[in-house]
C-alpha cells in the first residue's frame, strides 16, 4: 500500500512537527519501540511512514496525517491503527493514545539519532519461517501465520490474521524444548502449544485463546504465493464502465470524503446510489476478513446501468475526519453529503437517488432519509429488525457461541451487556455513566 496525504496542514504547523520521532508502545508485557517519520510536502501538507523497531518493520506507510490546533491525527491502515496525540508548545513531545483493537498510551519525543532494533540476528534454526495454518471455530475458520526468526537471545515472531487484515502482531514469548514449540501472543490472550514434526514440514498443537482450546496445526509455507487467497468474485480491470476517483465535502461537519465513482458508459441520466458500510472502520470497499463487498457490489449494479458511489467512511482511508468520535448520525449526514453529490453530477437522474445501506448502514439509511426529499428509495440489507438494546446482546450470545463458549457462559456475557445499556440509556452525565 502507499502512503496517502489525506488532509492539508498550514507550512508553519508541517515545520514544527517534521521529523522523526521515537515512542515505546507498551502492550502487556511486551514493548515494542515505533519510529514515526514525518515530511512535508512543498505544498505544506504532511506525510509519513512507521517503524516498528523490535519487529523489523519498516516504512509502513501512515495513509492519513493531519495536524490542526497541535492536534495529531494518524491513521495506519495496514496494521488497523490511529494514534490521536497533541503536540507540546515546544514541538519536541507529543503525547496520545494507540489504538488497535484495544486503546494504549503511547509518547513520542523527537529522535537525535538512528534507533536499532535490540534483538541481534543469529543463523537461522531450522524452523526459521513462515507457518500457516487455520483456526476453525464453529462457522468461522481464520487463517494464522507466524513468522518465525532466529536472534542471538532467542526465537523472535509475529502473527498475521490475513482473513482479518491484522499482520505483525507481536508475540510476546517464544520457548523451544527439543521439538516443543510455545508462543505467546498476550495482546489478544493466546496461546500456542505444539509439536513439530521430525521431517521439520509440520507443528501440530492446540490455540488457545479466551478459554477456548482449539486444534491448530502448522505447516511450513515453502512459496509466500501460497498466502495469497484467490477471490473470484472481485472484478478484473478493465471494466465495461467507467471508474473515477472523487471527493466531496461534508460542510457542517468539515470533512472531506474520498470515494470512488463507477457509472455506465453512455451519457445516462441514469439512477444512483449511495453505498452505506456496516459497523467499523470500513473502506469504501468494506473490505473485511479478505473480502471487498462493496467492490463487487458496485460492479454488478453498474453493469445493470446504475450510477454508484462508495466512500471511505470519516476518517478512515482517505477520507478526513475523526472516526473514533463519530456517531450514526454523522455517517447519516455523510450519506447526505453524497446524495447532494450525485445530484450535480450530469450523468445522474436527479429523481432516481437511492441508498443502499449493509449492517449498521441498514439503519443509517433510514436515518439519512428523514427530511432529504432528494432520496428515492432505500434498500437495507441485514439492517436492524428490533431495537439496538436487544439487537446487541443477541449478537454477543451468537458470537461467543460460534467460538465454543456454552450457552450459560454467553448467556452471562449478554446479562452484563444489558445491564450496561440499561445505564447509557438512562444516565446522562457521562461523568456518573463512567463511575457507573
Amino acid at each position: 500500500m502507499c502512503a496517502v496525504v489525506l488532509c492539508m496542514a498550514s507550512v508553519a504547523q508541517a515545520q514544527n512537527i517534521a521529523g522523526d520521532w521515537q515512542g515505546t508502545l507498551k502492550a502487556g508485557a511486551a514493548e515494542l519501540r515505533l519510529v514515526l517519520h514525518i515530511t512535508r510536502n512543498d505544498d505544506g501538507s504532511l506525510k509519513a511512514t512507521l517503524d516498528s523497531v523490535d519487529q523489523g518493520a519498516n516504512g509502513i506507510p501512515v495513509a492519513a496525517i493531519s495536524l490542526k490546533d497541535s492536534n495529531l491525527s494518524l491513521t495506519v491502515n495496514a496494521v488497523h491503527g490511529t494514534y490521536e496525540g497533541k503536540l507540546s508548545a515546544d514541538a519536541n513531545e507529543i503525547t496520545g493514545i494507540w489504538t488497535q483493537g484495544q486503546p494504549l498510551p503511547l509518547n513520542f519525543k523527537r529522535s537525535a539519532g538512528a534507533v536499532t532494533p535490540e534483538h541481534k540476528p543469529a543463523k537461522p534454526s531450522d524452523i526459521d519461517g513462515a507457518w500457516q495454518g487455520t483456526i476453525e471455530a464453529g462457522v468461522a475458520k481464520l487463517r494464522v501465520v507466524f513468522h518465525i526468526t532466529n536472534m542471538e537471545d532467542g526465537l523472535l515472531a509475529t502473527l498475521d490474521s490475513p482473513d482479518q487484515g491484522a499482520a505483525g502482531i507481536p508475540v510476546t514469548s517464544v520457548s523451544r524444548q527439543a521439538a516443543t514449540l510455545k508462543m505467546d501472543v498476550k495482546s489478544i490472550d493466546g496461546h500456542f502449544d505444539g509439536k513439530i514434526s521430525s521431517d521439520l514440514n509440520t507443528i501440530e498443537g492446540t490455540w488457545s485463546q479466551m478459554g477456548n482450546s482449539l486444534p491448530l496445526t502448522l505447516k511450513r509455507v515453502k512459496d509466500s504465493s501460497e498466502l495469497e487467497r484467490r477471490r473470484p468474485q472481485n472484478p478484473t480491470k478493465p471494466y465495461p464502465y467507467k471508474e473515477v476517483e472523487v471527493s466531496y465535502d461534508n460542510k457542517a461537519a468539515g470533512i472531506t470524503l474520498a470515494a470512488t465513482l463507477t457509472s455506465p458508459s453512455g451519457n445516462g441520466p441514469y439512477p444512483a446510489v449511495v453505498l452505506i458500510t456496516g459497523s467499523g472502520p470500513h473502506d469504501r470497499d468494506e473490505s473485511l476478513m479478505g473480502h471487498k463487498p462493496f467492490l463487487v457490489l458496485a460492479d454488478y449494479l453498474t453493469r445493470k446501468g446504475i450510477v454508484v458511489l462508495r466512500a471511505d467512511k470519516r476518517g478512515v482511508g482517505k477520507s478526513t475526519g475523526d472516526y473514533a468520535t463519530a456517531t450514526m448520525t454523522d455517517f447519516a449526514a455523510d450519506a447526505n453529503a453524497g446524495v447532494a453529490y450525485l445530484k450535480a453530477r450530469p450523468e445522474v437522474d436527479a429523481r432516481r437517488i437511492g441508498l443502499i445501506g449493509h449492517s449498521e448502514g441498514g439503519t443509517v439509511a433510514p436515518m439519512a432519509t428523514v427530511g432529504n426529499r432528494d432520496i428515492a428509495f432505500i434498500v437495507m440489507m441485514a439492517g436492524t429488525g428490533v431495537p439496538g438494546d436487544q439487537l446487541l446482546p443477541a449478537q454477543l450470545i451468537l458470537l461467543w457461541e460460534a467460538a465454543g463458549k456454552k450457552h450459560e457462559e454467553a448467556e452471562k456475557e449478554a446479562a452484563d451487556e444489558r445491564v450496561i445499556l440499561a445505564l447509557i440509556e438512562h444516565e446522562k452525565d457521562d461523568a456518573v455513566l463512567q463511575k457507573q
